[in-house]
Order: structure tokens, then sequence, then C-alpha cells
């Protein structure tokens, strides 16, 4: 059996299964979809509800010295949004955190999300562009709007329109599997 190589998930409350048991939420059910596929993965989420781009730079150099992951998932950028953050600086942030895994030697997944329309649509725009922006300018994979199921479903949100509900987990899970896949499936 090979060694069991590590997954950092760094993100907010989307990924920390807010409001929910951590059993329930996207990141677990990852874990045991790894684990019938008897994959060598092992998934260390270290997402914080209410993190933002700023606080997940403060915790990355020690997450990735502890860890030592071959694999990182970025899911941030939308507390930043929430507060107004100019979409410029959440783009240098996530840029720094890319920049610093890579220098790591780990591969960089990152999950796009759509805002709210708080700032209109121009603000909106530009925040959703970073993440495209950054895919290709920093060469990692990008998984597209990971929550973009939920909005045509009320059911799926909890009572406060943002997070999604236990019932929403199996839909982001199936959309980032589909996106994490390829890159922990062994060469055949």
């Amino acid at each position: 059996m090979p060694l069991t190589k590590k997954i950092l998930i760094l993100g907010d409350s989307i990924s920390a299964a807010f409001g929910m048991a951590t059993e329930d939420g996207w990141a677990y059910l990852i874990q045991q979809k790894i684990n019938q596929h008897s994959m060598p993965f092992n998934l260390i989420n270290q997402s914080i509800n209410g993190e933002t781009s700023n606080g997940g730079l403060a915790r990355i150099n020690s997450l990735l010295q502890k860890h030592l992951p071959t694999l990182v998932i970025i899911e941030l950028g939308a507390n930043d949004a929430l507060h107004g953050m100019p979409p410029e600086v959440i783009k240098d942030n996530l840029h720094e955190l890319i920049s610093r895994c890579q220098k790591l030697g780990a591969q960089v997944l990152l999950l796009a999300l759509q805002t709210s329309n708080n700032y209109g649509d121009t603000y909106r725009s530009h925040f959703y562009q970073n993440y495209t922006a950054l895919a290709n300018e920093m060469n990692c994979l990008l998984a597209p709007d990971i929550l973009s199921e939920l909005n045509k479903k009320e059911e799926l949100l909890q009572a406060d329109g943002l997070h999604p509900t236990s019932a929403a987990q199996p839909l982001i899970a199936k959309k980032v599997w589909r996106y994490l896949l390829p890159l922990i499936k062994p060469v055949e």
C-alpha cells in the first residue's frame, strides 16, 4: 500500500460544514469517496467559519509546514466580498496563497464562488473573474461556481440564504469530486 498523501482544505464556512454535523459536510463526503476507491489520500479540513483570504494567509505557512500536503483545496473569498474588500485585494491574497502552496510543491484546486450582488454587477463580475484569471496565471485547476445548483432551490439553503443545507452537500461534493479526481487518480 502506498504512503498516504495529504489533501489540505483551506476554506470558510462552506467547507467547514456550517450549521450541520461535520459528517454531513462535502469534505467528509469526499473523504468517503476517496476511501471507497481505496485511494491513498487523507483530507485535512482546516476550514473556519468566517475565514477570509487574510486569515488564510495568516495560517497557510504553519499549515503547510505541519501537514506537508501534496494538494491544497482553496475555497476562500466569499467573506472578503461580504465585507466589501476590493476584488483586486482578494485576487492578490489568493495569488499569494496559491504561490505559497506551489512553492512547497503542492498542487492547488481553487474552488470558485459567486458573491451576492450587494456591491453591484461590476463588483460581482470582477470578484468572480478573479478565480478564472488566477487559475490561468497560476496554472492551477479551477472548479467553477461550486454552489451554482443551490441558488435554484431554496430548500438547499439554510434560513440565512447563504449557507448550504446538509441536503446540498452531496451536490457540492459531486462537483468538487469531478475536479479533484483527475488530480488524485492513479496513472494507469
